[in-house]
């Protein structure tokens, strides 16, 4: 009748047991065997980047397609940021209130899901190419975490402005995070933390 699911409770050092018993949840109409699947991947954490603040020593954008926005940031002596262009020159004169709450967008940055529509050899390619974005940080607590992100085919039929097709998936990317995985990220998240250098420097009024 589709309202409960058989189910045998184990017990470590007991074993199975010798009953079955039908299993429901409140307010549940159906089966719960979905509920139970063994898909890996699907049980992952899904965050990437997960730092306090005041944890957060370094960070780093490395854009692959306009080196010149990329950009580091450092926590120096006295709670003060550094901020260094793509090169390593220091930049002096940086909005810092701008750059602190940068900072704060690493406090919650998750993907979306595994990237299971790949195949080896696909993913293989992926890590052969380079990245459209790097983005990598040095935590004082859970140490250094870095995400590639790559270009994602626009397979939905996304256009400009113009009705032009775009190349790329204007919603979505693949990420291979520093453990390994490959996924998908919405862009809608990381457009937080994907700024070019020029978002922290002071623009100059023209008189």
């Amino acid at each position: 009748d589709r309202s409960g699911t058989y189910m045998l409770l184990e017990t470590p050092g007991h074993g199975k047991s010798s009953e079955p018993y039908i299993m429901e949840l409140t307010s549940f109409h159906g089966q719960l065997d979905t509920r139970f699947y063994t898909e890996e991947n699907e049980w992952k954490y899904s965050g990437i980047f997960y730092s306090d603040p005041k944890n957060l020593l370094e960070v780093k954008v490395e854009a692959g397609e306009t080196p010149e926005e990329g950009f580091t940031l450092n926590a120096v002596a006295g709670g003060k940021l550094e901020l260094r262009d793509y090169k390593g020159n220091k930049v002096n004169g940086f909005d810092t209130l701008t750059a602190r709450a940068y900072m704060y967008a690493y406090k919650k940055i998750h993907f979306e899901t595994p990237a299971k529509l790949l195949s080896y050899a696909q993913i293989d390619s992926l890590r052969k190419l380079k990245p459209w974005f790097r983005v990598s940080i040095k935590d004082a607590k859970t140490g250094p975490k870095s995400v590639d992100l790559y270009h994602m085919p626009n397979r939905g039929g996304a256009v400009d402005l113009e009705g032009k097709p775009l190349p790329w998936n204007p919603e979505r990317a693949y990420g291979l995070i520093s453990n390994g995985d490959v996924v998908v990220v919405q862009l809608g998240v990381f457009d937080k933390v994907l700024r070019p250098i020029s978002a922290f420097v002071r623009k100059v009024p023209v008189l």
